[in-house]
């Protein structure tokens, strides 16, 4: 029996609580209450909501929360939602956009004790790694490396299926 795959739609029911967010305020408040509980949003629209108003909004807030204090970056690939866009994902263009969004935002290069990534040879090549341009090139030589598991087990899992 074949089972017909149905498009996977996302959407997103009026919240109360965005009303005291001060970037949904002004967006939200010349619209009718009656009309925003009946609202509902396609993924296309929550992704531009996310993307233009509450991941700005959340990116500032983070930046200012770590202020000079240590802190960890994950590393991930990403087809929807991004906060730095790099058209080559190769070593060098990935240590240079993260290292400018980095200085641009204010952190300090000697603050980040630690990345997160997935297993890709990019990311953790010892001989020529993102990481190890972190720590080599950007003197971060205290920068710890932590796998994400999820990769980790999808590629054990994948590896074991095929034999």
């Amino acid at each position: 029996m074949d089972i017909p795959l149905q498009k996977k739609v996302y959407s997103q029911q009026f919240r109360t609580e965005w009303l005291s967010n001060e970037d949904f305020k002004g967006w939200l408040k010349s619209v009718d209450s009656k009309v925003m509980t009946s609202l509902s949003l396609s993924s296309t629209k929550c992704t531009e909501i996310i993307r233009e108003v509450s991941g700005p909004h959340f990116l500032e807030a983070v930046i200012r929360d770590i202020s000079d204090q240590k802190y960890r970056i994950i590393l991930e690939e990403s087809t929807d939602i991004t906060i730095i866009s790099i058209d080559l994902a190769n070593i060098s263009d990935i240590s240079i956009a993260l290292t400018r969004l980095i200085k641009e935002s204010g952190l300090q290069m000697e603050n980040m004790i630690g990345i997160g990534t997935d297993t890709a040879s990019v990311m953790i090549g010892v001989n020529n790694g993102v990481h190890k341009i972190l720590k080599e090139e950007y003197g971060i030589s205290h920068l710890i490396l932590v796998l994400c598991v999820c990769h980790s087990l999808q590629l054990s899992v994948s590896h074991a299926s095929e034999k």
